[in-house]
């Protein structure tokens, strides 16, 4: 076994416990005061220079803007990534993968969208407009965590990753437990578990 890969299969296995553990300590817990964002209490603590022009935000609500540039301020190496965050097709609330023609780039070459669904879902609950600002950077920090672990690999295994998202259930289910453990490891928990409760 190639050092990559063990190295990604400890890594794999250290979040995975982590986030089973934290996860089950919180559920059915409040979330504690100081924990819970809210649009006043992040609107006055974000500085907006530091994202520079490759972040293009093509949606058109000042609470989703917000809530992404605070997804965004727990992943300071993405803001030099071209990140595309707008509406469109999506069976779910959100999705992220690298623009098509992007894959096979350098690394450092890639652009990411983010597709927020823009029509009414199989659950209206997980709607965009529907959650809490809190829960909404909870799931756009996991979307930024998929984006992270992309920009770590070659063209040929994001690739492979896909195939095996779209084929396989029980690795879907391990890739988003996975990417929930990154969002909560750059300090989303109480983000990650509220929009949880959207989820189940």
């Amino acid at each position: 076994m190639h050092v990559y890969e063990l190295r990604n299969k400890l890594y794999y296995i250290y979040f995975t416990f982590s986030f089973l553990l934290t996860y089950a300590s919180s559920f059915g817990q409040a979330i504690p005061d100081g924990r819970l964002l809210t649009y006043e209490n992040v609107i006055d603590g974000i500085d907006t220079t530091v994202f520079g022009p490759s972040i293009l935000i093509k949606v058109d609500n000042d609470t989703l803007k917000l809530a992404f540039r605070k997804a965004l301020s727990h992943y300071p190496e993405l803001c030099g990534k071209k990140i595309r965050l707008r509406y469109g097709k999506a069976k779910t609330t959100m999705t992220s993968r690298p623009r098509m023609l992007s894959v096979f780039r350098k690394r450092d070459k890639r652009s990411y969208k983010i597709t927020i669904g823009s029509k009414e879902g199989y659950k209206p609950a997980l709607m965009v407009n529907a959650l809490p600002f809190n829960a909404l950077v909870g799931v756009l920090g996991h979307e930024l965590a998929h984006v992270q672990d992309y920009s770590g690999k070659s063209g040929w295994s994001v690739t492979w990753m896909g195939v095996k998202y779209v084929f396989s259930k029980k690795y879907r289910r391990k890739m988003e437990h996975y990417t929930d453990s990154l969002a909560m490891s750059r300090g989303l928990h109480w983000q990650v578990y509220h929009y949880s409760h959207y989820v189940v």
